[in-house]
């Protein structure tokens, strides 16, 4: 199984705020926190430096994401999601 495969499943499988999960490459890790953010996860291959990193995000596909960056989406609300 392909890291990013791995990660989205890890995350969930599909975007936290809509459920999207047709197409791998439409999913995003948004940092929750940009300032915690280490790396790119793409830029890892060690699962455990990936995981450490991926606990700092969500899953989002790329509207919901596009939509948290524009500020539509309320990303505190989808933290407390998360934490449910």
């Amino acid at each position: 199984m392909r890291f990013k495969e791995k990660a989205v499943q890890y995350m969930g499988g599909c975007c936290a705020t809509c459920g999207y999960k047709r197409c791998m490459s439409a999913l995003h890790f948004h940092h929750i926190n940009p300032h915690e953010k280490k790396f790119n996860i793409s830029q890892k291959s060690n699962w455990n430096e990936i995981k450490d990193e991926l606990d700092k995000c969500i899953l989002l596909c790329s509207n919901c994401h596009i939509e948290v960056h524009s500020g539509l989406i309320d990303l505190e609300a989808l933290v407390d999601l998360k934490e449910l």
